[in-house]
């Protein structure tokens, strides 16, 4: 299975998002940022961390793309502002961390056993699974 279908199989369901799905995420992200820091962490800073490695091409998701729905639950769950239009590079949103490309970056800035506690720790819920 390539990075893409498995991330968003198993990682970003495209399904009516939830209270528990949205918790789920801002948990996850916040357990890797505090990983990759060393230390607790803002997902402000993960953000940045994500734009210094400079490795996704210039992106928006536009109003009406999948993901921006997402996004916007995402900030509004999180209480983060959102932008009309988000970027993936450079991300200017922590909305934006829950791209499937963002989070493969993620998951591949991860220790091998940081990544394997992250996929147990925060598992598909089952109302994506069912």
């Amino acid at each position: 299975m390539n990075r893409r279908v498995h991330t968003m199989t198993r990682h970003v369901p495209m399904i009516q998002d939830n209270l528990l799905v949205q918790a789920m995420r801002l948990r996850a992200l916040r357990q890797v940022s505090t990983w990759l820091h060393g230390r607790p962490a803002s997902l402000d800073e993960l953000l940045e961390l994500v734009n210094a490695q400079r490795i996704i091409v210039p992106q928006a998701i536009e109003q009406g793309d999948e993901y921006h729905n997402k996004m916007m639950k995402f900030c509004h769950h999180a209480k983060l502002p959102a932008p009309e239009c988000f970027t993936l590079n450079p991300l200017n949103s922590a909305g934006a961390l829950i791209h499937w490309r963002i989070l493969a970056i993620l998951s591949g800035m991860l220790q091998e056993e940081d990544g394997k506690f992250w996929i147990s720790r925060f598992p598909v819920p089952d109302i994506i699974c069912n």
